[in-house]
């Protein structure tokens, strides 16, 4: 299927969903959601554009100096441009005039000024689409999966050559900057967030952001790293050692790369999510470090690199064919260091395929 015919079938699938709810339009503000439905990313900065689904009709609003940009987006058959002099709420207002809209579907996330100034312009109604967004983006294509093997395959690739740089002396920060070259020259288009290094007692912060601490003997090196491509996005964690480990590091290691890969290859038909962190953490808790693990066990990932279905402890869901997400269990020491081990994962039905190919035995620089 081709990438028209897949975002018209989105679209398809949007319109079905307003007309079970009985909604008269969908509004979409440029960011994921508007990305999936329209193919298009469009940075709005603070002037407006939206785009106005109905039963039959898609309908983009944006600003003057955006047109040209604006006629790649799928789904729309009119362009309603306006000037920096004028409102783009009177055209919002005579949209939703003309297609008799009072009850529209909206994101939770869009700004609360939005809310205001749409509620404005004569709607009655407004009822988020998130928990409809999220379904239906949590259930990936074969395109979808596509897309995301190929970012986490150039994502590795620009790990591999990063650590072959790393050596006595050089700085959480150089590592991040070489990683972040090495991302353009796998032909990434950017970080699908920002990278994660960590030496020593930093590796015990899960988000620490990179500093000036120097790389010395006996350091844990953590390393959390993602890229885009072609629209979705790729997370990854690997852990090492340089030139040498202490032992009650390294049975924190082994203790994590047994609940990975145990977790990943627990996860069945009928699993749901909070098995899929519970087995994790009974593995790390049985090991006697349950309170060093202070995290989920992971996410979704997709368009977004945090993305629902979440794998928390009251998620009660079960886990679908095509769903795309993380394992990434973790124990922390602090002042010492700590450990993450982190795989991009997607479920063809009946188990949990990696589209990772890093080794996960320590590596000791």
């Amino acid at each position: 299927m081709d990438n028209v015919s897949v975002l018209a079938n989105r679209v398809r699938q949007a319109r079905e969903w307003m007309s079970e709810r009985e909604i008269d339009g969908l509004v979409l503000l440029p960011g994921d959601n508007f990305y999936y439905f329209s193919g298009c990313r469009i940075e709005s900065m603070e002037r407006l554009v939206a785009l106005v689904l109905t039963a039959d009709s898609g309908t983009l609003i944006c600003p003057e100096l955006l047109v040209e940009q604006c006629e790649s987006v799928s789904g729309v058959n009119e362009i309603r441009a306006w000037g920096d002099a004028e409102d783009p709420y009177s055209l919002i207002r005579d949209l939703f005039e003309s297609n008799s809209i009072r009850k529209l579907g909206s994101e939770g996330s869009s700004p609360y000024s939005t809310f205001l100034r749409l509620k404005q312009a004569g709607i009655q109604e407004i009822e988020t689409a998130d928990r409809f967004f999220s379904k239906l983006r949590s259930r990936k294509s074969a395109q979808e999966i596509e897309s995301i093997s190929a970012a986490v395959s150039k994502s590795e690739n620009a790990y591999r050559n990063t650590i072959k740089c790393i050596e006595k002396g050089i700085s959480e920060i150089e590592v991040s900057e070489i990683l972040s070259q090495n991302f353009k020259k796998e032909g990434l288009s950017s970080p699908a967030f920002k990278s994660i290094v960590a030496f020593g007692e930093n590796s015990a912060l899960p988000h620490h952001e990179p500093s000036e601490r120097k790389l010395q003997s006996g350091d844990l090196v953590l390393i959390d790293f993602g890229g885009a491509y072609s629209g979705y996005s790729s997370d990854i964690t690997r852990t090492v050692a340089f030139e040498s480990i202490d032992k009650e590091l390294l049975g924190i290691y082994q203790t994590v790369k047994m609940a990975q890969e145990q977790t990943i290859s627990s996860v069945s038909r009928g699993t749901r999510f909070s098995e899929i962190d519970s087995t994790a953490r009974k593995i790390i808790s049985d090991a006697g470090f349950g309170d060093l693990f202070i995290h989920r066990v992971g996410h979704g990932l997709g368009i977004s690199v945090h993305e629902e279905p979440y794998l928390v402890p009251d998620n009660l869901e079960e886990i679908s064919e095509g769903t795309v997400f993380t394992v990434e269990p973790g124990i922390y020491i602090r002042g010492r260091g700590g450990v993450r081990i982190e795989d991009t994962l997607f479920f063809d039905g009946n188990k949990a395929v990696s589209f990772n190919s890093l080794e996960k035995d320590l590596i000791i620089l």
